[in-house]
């Protein structure tokens, strides 16, 4: 029989090294729905480094304390130094990540943190943990190192020929099954937002048979998943070192546009050596645990309505800097508004993402959405204009406004790159 087994402070380890872990991870195996393909808009203006410096840091050595790592007994810890030039921009970023055998779409790292000398010439170092139950056999490594405008890859085959190790043995006793789910349970199943937001309190049990629960995602939402339109999700946390997992999921005030909708239920469970289950509405279903949420209310059908927007500056030069500042203003006679998304049309037909600008400040039901965005040292010249600015709000209500009817209400719609 199956002993229980308690999980303790060694497996889980610290909870900043488990985010970022998980959160380099998860870019690769595409598990988390997030911005999608919305380019850079966070960050202050002078972020954004020049243009006139063309050459990337330079990875000038790379060590590791050991290159064989037992973890059949316990997670241990590789330490990893790094020594980085960078002429003109200042190295902003140096990132290790490993491969184990066998999982070329899974990528545990460690991004290194400065601990000697200066940005422009300085040593990197930091631990990379290699969890119990992990995969076994020789681990690859790759490094990216970054400024403020450009980053360099060194992929395997890259360190072994300048010299650097390029890869590490692990030897373990692997574990290769998903988290089970034992039980699931939420309160209340109906939920009334008219009036304001509410709380739905969830608890779960789940069953870890080699490595412990890193990560567990409850998502309600209109569709299967909740990411095709407007969801909410929360993390369980562990209780008290056991299988057990509790957390509150907030619902926001008027959270459909229906008198009454029903909302499903995901789950996604990952443990320490990214072992994942996912289970929709039907999985749960056919393991007997509840899947859905009732939402009544009001209803709130408006949109926020865009009352401004500008670019800073104007006029921009593409070879030094190539950075504007874009401002709008929003109202909301609802659900107050959560972000714009601008796209633009480039000269000569030039492909670009479309920015994410998010609110910075409010002021009651007026929103101020900022954003700063990096256009990249090969920005054409020429006019940028604007195609559509959207607006949505807190549950899902969305406003496009197309290039005419911005011109119609007279603000901004273009701005000019020299160069």
């Amino acid at each position: 029989m199956l002993k229980r087994r308690r999980t303790t402070a060694e497996d889980v380890g610290s909870e900043g090294e488990i985010v970022r872990l998980f959160k380099r991870t998860i870019l690769v195996v595409a598990l988390v729905v997030g911005a999608g393909g919305l380019g850079p808009g966070a960050g202050s203006a002078t972020d954004f480094g020049s243009c006139l410096d063309a050459t990337p840091p330079v990875l000038k050595d790379l060590s590791l304390d050991q290159t064989r790592v037992n973890v059949e007994q316990a997670s241990r810890s590789i330490l990893i130094s790094a020594r980085v030039t960078a002429e003109g921009n200042e190295a902003t970023s140096v990132f290790v990540g490993a491969t184990p055998p066998g999982h070329s779409g899974i990528r545990m790292g460690r991004e290194l943190n400065l601990t000697a000398g200066t940005a422009s010439q300085g040593t990197w170092t930091g631990k990379l943990r290699i969890p119990r139950f992990s995969v076994k056999g020789q681990w690859t490594l790759e490094v990216d190192v970054s400024d403020q405008v450009r980053s360099q890859n060194h992929s395997t085959e890259d360190l072994t020929a300048a010299g650097f190790p390029g890869s590490f043995r692990v030897r373990s006793n692997p574990d290769d099954a998903a988290p089970q789910l034992k039980d699931l349970s939420f309160t209340p199943s109906i939920l009334d937002t008219s009036s304001g937001g509410q709380y739905v309190r969830i608890t779960s049990t789940v069953k870890e048979i080699g490595s412990p629960v890193r990560f567990f995602e409850v998502r309600f939402g209109r569709d299967v998943w909740g990411t095709g339109s407007y969801g909410v999700s929360t993390e369980l946390r562990r209780k008290n070192g056991t299988s057990r997992f509790v957390g509150n999921l907030f619902v926001p005030a008027r959270a459909d546009h229906d008198v009454a909708a029903t909302w499903r239920l995901s789950v996604v469970l990952v443990d320490h050596v990214v072992n994942i289950r996912q289970l929709g509405p039907l999985d749960l279903q056919n393991l007997g645990l509840p899947s859905e949420l009732g939402i009544v209310n009001k209803g709130d059908p408006n949109p926020p309505q865009l009352t401004s927007l500008t670019f800073t500056p104007d006029t921009v030069d593409g070879q030094t800097r190539p950075v504007i500042t874009v401002k709008a203003g929003a109202a909301a006679r609802g659900s107050g508004s959560a972000y714009g998304v601008l796209t633009l049309d480039g000269p000569s037909d030039s492909e670009l993402p479309s920015y994410r600008v998010p609110v910075v400040s409010t002021s009651g039901k007026e929103s101020f959405l900022k954003a700063h965005l990096w256009l990249g040292c090969d920005a054409p010249s020429g006019t940028y204009s604007v195609v559509s600015f959207s607006v949505s709000d807190q549950v899902g209500n969305i406003r496009t406004y197309w290039s005419s009817e911005l011109a119609d209400i007279g603000v901004t719609t273009s701005f000019t790159v020299t160069g």
